[in-house]
């Protein structure tokens, strides 16, 4: 996180005084080495994504009737969509649990309320970080702090989004064979990406001495893991999150009034999902919205309402997200600066993105 860019080995501190890495340095009042700003490369990188999204978004209002786009946000009903915040946060609970299982098998036993705590304090730091990977490495850091652990905490917050991930290509793959009129080639790379994280988490899980090379704390922990105990419960939440999601999207559908059978609305919320974590844009910037419009008018759903339902799923994560500062305030108060101190721009992400 503050010392992402640091070389390899350097001390680490958290926020507060505690120590991130063992053997640290204590803290001193001499100002920190690391840089405020991004690298040259990486910025015009930020820039490039930036432009790309801001670009495909002028792009698709221009081609739909912004009154359209207005009207059918105007004509939403409320309590759906408040339906749908509730849906939503009550899946971010259901995570903080699978997270939880993925921890503990590593000897890190939290309270559920402490988890739900950092889950949701990590939606709260994703609206001031270009991606979610920020919130990902500031949960990483929450969880570490008890007894400094960064390497395994990071581990679980990788399993907790790669378990998640492959139930979404799962569902993907499922959606995508069982909704009538999707292209062929879009079927194929569905169900073929599902079998190859299928076959490489299998993979991984047979042969976790393989990955020694990536790090000794992610195969210690594929070694904890592997028991059915552990990995067949992480998938069931994980599938059943997705499959919460897939209501979040078909609430929004109904509070716009779209109609669209429940098929398309599994195959949106999980394709799109795939498409904004392409590294192309900021946060799926566009993308997403591209997205939305394309599988939506898979079901004869017009442009411009597409449209409002991208801006009422971003309304969404954006609630959502000042939400999860309250809850943090709430549950962990002594934790709320670790989720709200500045960070350069583009810092959150530099740990999980070569």
């Amino acid at each position: 996180m503050g010392d992402a860019g640091k070389p390899r080995g350097a001390a680490e501190d958290a926020p507060g005084g505690a120590t991130g890495l063992r053997g640290a340095r204590p803290r001193t009042s001499e100002p920190p080495s690391h840089p405020t700003t991004q690298p040259p490369r990486r910025r015009w990188k930020w820039i490039a994504r930036g432009a790309l999204g801001a670009a495909t978004l002028a792009f698709l209002y221009g081609q739909a009737r912004g009154g359209e786009v207005a009207r059918a946000l105007a004509g939403v009903d409320v309590g759906l969509w408040v339906g749908a915040v509730g849906l939503y946060l009550a899946g971010q609970l259901v995570c903080a649990w699978k997270w939880g299982l993925l921890a503990r098998p590593l000897g890190m036993r939290r309270p559920y309320r402490a988890l739900v705590a950092y889950y949701f304090g990590g939606m709260f730091a994703n609206l001031f970080l270009p991606t979610i990977i920020g919130g990902d490495a500031v949960r990483a850091l929450a969880l570490s702090r008890p007894d400094g652990s960064l390497g395994r905490a990071a581990v679980t917050v990788l399993a907790d989004r790669g378990s998640g991930f492959v139930a979404l290509l799962l569902l993907a793959a499922v959606a995508a064979v069982c909704v009538p009129g999707v292209p062929a080639w879009l079927a194929a790379s569905a169900v073929g990406a599902a079998a190859l994280v299928l076959i490489g988490g299998a993979g991984a899980f047979a042969a976790p001495e393989r990955l020694r090379r990536l790090g000794m704390a992610l195969a210690d922990a594929l070694l904890a893991w592997r028991a059915p105990a552990t990995w067949v419960p992480v998938f069931l939440i994980a599938l059943v999150f997705q499959g919460l999601i897939i209501g979040v999207h078909a609430l929004l559908g109904r509070a716009l009034g779209l109609g669209a059978p429940l098929g398309i609305y599994a195959l949106a919320g999980t394709l799109t999902a795939v498409v904004a974590m392409a590294p192309v844009s900021i946060n799926g910037l566009g993308t997403r919205d591209a997205a939305y419009v394309f599988f939506l008018g898979m079901a004869g759903v017009p442009r411009e309402a597409a449209l409002a339902f991208a801006l009422a799923w971003l309304a969404l994560l954006l609630v959502c997200g000042g939400l999860g500062g309250a809850v943090v305030a709430v549950l962990a108060p002594d934790q709320i600066g670790l989720f709200t101190r500045r960070r350069a721009p583009g810092e959150g992400a530099q740990q999980g993105e070569g």
